[in-house]
């Protein structure tokens, strides 16, 4: 590789490291997964990189999904240190959230890019205004519903957050 072939890179980098910069600033802020920033990024930068039009939004969730792995471990082990994991919520909604994402990567591989970002959009708006609406005195419900609720409540978590490319807390 050239030297002028990696000057080409380096403003691609730079906003790549800034959006990271964003991503956590704002997952640590508000609560919400970096992925909420990260693929809308992705998804403007890819066309730099020679990705076509057609499979943008694909690459951009898939690429999101890949770096959620290392973050949700180191988070998870943070967080299961300080006692912050209700293991018995886990136990109740995994199987579900597995279900779900796997259901959801089916749904993403045969949606088309614009239907993917649509759906990207709408959640991610839904999201903006709960953050901006949310009071931290507001209870939704005092437990997490037990029978199809729970089932119900953990397909939708692998769902969206697999066709979101983001983490299950949004």
């Amino acid at each position: 590789m050239q030297a002028h072939d990696i000057a080409a890179f380096l403003p691609v980098v730079l906003v790549l490291i800034t959006a990271g910069v964003i991503a956590g600033f704002i997952a640590g802020l508000l609560g919400v997964g970096g992925g909420i920033v990260i693929v809308p990024v992705l998804y403007q930068l890819l066309p730099y990189i020679q990705v076509e039009e057609g499979s943008r939004m694909h690459v951009a969730v898939a690429t999101s999904l890949a770096t959620i792995i290392a973050t949700s471990i180191a988070s998870v082990r943070a967080h299961h240190r300080r006692g912050g994991i209700d293991l018995a919520l886990l136990k109740q909604l995994a199987p579900y959230i597995f279900l779900g994402a796997v259901l959801g990567s089916i749904l993403g591989g045969r949606v088309t890019n614009q239907l993917l970002a649509g759906l990207f959009a709408i959640i991610a708006l839904f999201v903006a205004i709960q953050i901006a609406l949310s009071k931290d005195t507001r209870t939704v419900a005092q437990n997490v519903p037990a029978g199809i609720g729970s089932v119900l409540i953990g397909f939708m978590i692998g769902i969206v957050s697999v066709l979101m490319g983001i983490g299950g807390g949004t």
